[in-house]
């Protein structure tokens, strides 16, 4: 099961380099990076979920890593890559 989540991970995460990338005519690996970073946040939030049945972390841990760190952080990275080029 870690072993095809995994690949299915680095297969989503190429893609999303590739469309992230292609357009913006750079090549830094952020999307992928971020991507993959998500596979030990499931393991973390697994672990939390199993062992504090009734906590609410891994849903913050969720919230704070893909909405307000996560996307936010990889879009200003491309956008300072992209606008430093001009």
């Amino acid at each position: 099961k870690s072993a095809s989540m995994f690949i299915v991970f680095f297969v989503s995460a190429v893609f999303h380099e590739v469309l992230v990338s292609v357009p913006c005519h750079t090549s830094n690996w952020y999307a992928f990076g971020g991507m993959m970073a998500q596979v030990p946040l499931i393991a973390l939030t697994s672990f939390i979920e199993k062992n504090f049945k009734e906590s609410q972390v891994g849903n913050f841990i969720f919230w704070l890593s893909f909405t307000i760190i996560g996307q936010p952080l990889c879009i200003l990275l491309y956008f300072i890559e992209v606008a430093g080029k001009n």
